[in-house]
């Protein structure tokens, strides 16, 4: 019988690291190594980032403009990115819009 010699296995060699997919800048969002947190941008901005906690991503606001959707549990980082997208949408709307009191009447 042929016996090879055995090598020790070095305890990391059986451990596969996955590449993070490239992503352009702008919207999106971007893994991190233990792919259990994303960076969520809106805009080539951070709004936040989520993070798996049990069967949720738990989004954590970057900046106040998202505090509204901090706390938050989404079923996956594109549905959390979907809700950062129709945030940004809402404020602008609000922010577009004249506040109260300030409609000028044409003479």
């Amino acid at each position: 019988m042929l016996k090879l010699p055995l090598r020790p296995l070095h305890p990391f060699s059986l451990l596969r690291t996955r590449k993070a997919p490239a992503v352009e800048p702008g919207d999106g969002f971007v893994m991190s190594n233990a792919s259990s947190a994303f960076i969520i941008e809106v805009r080539s901005r951070a709004a936040g980032i989520v993070v798996r906690d049990g069967r949720y991503f738990r989004f954590h606001a970057a900046t106040h403009d998202f505090n509204d959707l901090d706390g938050r549990g989404f079923r996956s980082p594109s549905d959390a990115h979907k809700a950062a997208l129709r945030h940004a949408s809402a404020l602008d709307n609000r922010r577009s819009r004249p506040a109260f009191g300030d409609h000028r009447i044409a003479s």
